[in-house]
């Protein structure tokens, strides 16, 4: 199970209460068991603002050195009817700054 460092949330407690740093964590330096629970978390069809948030998650995975391949196997798995790469999404912070 993935440790959080700079946030102030369990990484047991609801995937919903981890925010945009606790899911960038979990795909980063998280594992198997890490992915399943934010995939379960964001397939519930009332999760829009969780799936915002991973999107953010994964343009900035996308963009980095760690795993980038994990962000567009997720991107994939959420929604296999769109094109799975950052270029479409519209990728802002909660500020409205672009992240990608």
């Amino acid at each position: 199970m993935v440790a959080f460092r700079n946030i102030d949330v369990a990484p047991d407690a609801p995937v919903a209460e981890w925010g945009f740093e606790g899911m960038l964590c979990a795909l980063e330096r998280g594992d198997l068991a890490d992915w399943q629970r934010l995939y379960a978390a964001c397939a519930d069809e009332n999760a829009a603002p969780l799936r915002q948030t991973l999107s953010q998650a994964l343009c900035v995975l996308e963009r980095g050195d760690i795993r980038p391949q994990l962000a567009v196997v997720f991107r994939g798995a959420l929604n296999p009817e769109r094109e799975a790469v950052c270029e479409t999404t519209q990728c802002t912070t909660a500020s409205g700054a672009a992240i990608c």
